[in-house]
């Protein structure tokens, strides 16, 4: 039972996670300011990596270790896209 609602914060964390890098996009295309695609681009593959790591614990069924070899890079990648779009400025 606690997997399922993991699942659905998980799914939720996306969709959220996905928001946040509509607004970015949006604001990239109206402005052309490279930092702001910088930064959306971060926050989706943070919502992706939620994503994935779900998609490979439960859907595939493969170990945790599994699940963070896939969830770890793309968190970390997400998180130097922010900070380096914070940097640019």
């Amino acid at each position: 039972m606690m997997h399922i609602f993991l699942s659905f914060l998980s799914l939720i964390s996306f969709a959220i996670g996905v928001y946040v890098g509509w607004l970015g996009y949006k604001a990239y295309r109206k402005n052309k300011d490279k930092v702001l695609l910088t930064l959306c681009t971060g926050f989706f593959l943070i919502a992706l990596s939620n994503l994935f790591e779900e998609f490979v614990l439960h859907i595939l069924g493969l170990e945790v270790v599994h699940a963070h070899l896939i969830r770890i890079p793309l968190f970390t990648l997400g998180m130097i896209m922010i900070l380096y779009s914070l940097k640019m400025k």
